[in-house]
């Protein structure tokens, strides 16, 4: 058996504990950067015109499918389900997805479905602050303007040379926070990039 106190994210080896710390004086920065460690993952693929199929997932700790594409529903505080195609969708759990997959494994084995536990193969990272777009838009072709990318949008596309997943976070106080999901290997070369792009903004590495 694995030992899970042994388990570390897809950037620990930067120590963006001692970054943070180190930053922890910035005044006014233009970009906030910070690894969000602890998110497992789920695919799902189904049909979403399947009333039998939508009725099982709701059984499921409430979950309702986004249907419009390019966009995210949350559940409760800690699930998140990302739109990915017409039959496929990612689910973002802060919690351990262990129960979460059992449930929805039971709830689809009779439906034409697939449930993959894809488990901390992605990690996320989350950038946001005042010029966290201009920084984005350096090396992703998405039009992320403040009023076509909306909160509750996310978008499959390429970062530098990274495949990610880019979700913009709802937000009160109307400030950009945009989570990049990305694959593990790709994690350090995204933060680099994402580092040497925010220079001209003064970032602050943030870490909790």
């Amino acid at each position: 058996m694995a030992n899970l106190y042994l388990k570390q994210s897809g950037l620990a080896h930067l120590h963006l504990g001692a970054r943070a710390l180190a930053d922890r004086n910035r005044t006014d920065p233009g970009v906030l950067m910070r690894e969000l460690p602890t998110l497992e993952m789920i695919n799902l693929r189904g049909d979403p015109q399947n009333s039998y199929f939508t009725a099982a997932l709701k059984s499921v700790n409430g979950i309702i499918l986004p249907i419009i594409p390019n966009t995210f529903n949350c559940v409760k505080d800690h699930t998140k389900i990302l739109w990915l195609g017409p039959n496929e969708w990612l689910i973002i759990n802060s919690l351990s997805t262990k129960p979460l997959f059992k449930r929805l494994c039971t709830s689809m084995k009779k439906l034409h479905s697939a449930v993959t536990e894809v488990g901390d193969g992605k990690t996320t990272i989350r950038l946001s602050g005042p010029n966290a777009r201009q920084v984005l838009s350096k090396g992703c072709s998405l039009d992320l303007h403040s009023e076509e990318f909306l909160p509750g949008h996310c978008a499959q596309t390429i970062l530098g040379r990274s495949d990610i997943v880019v979700s913009r976070m709802p937000d009160a106080a109307n400030i950009n926070i945009f989570d990049i999901t990305v694959a593990r290997s790709y994690a350090a070369y995204t933060w680099a990039w994402l580092e040497d792009a925010a220079q001209e903004f003064e970032s602050q590495v943030i870490f909790f």
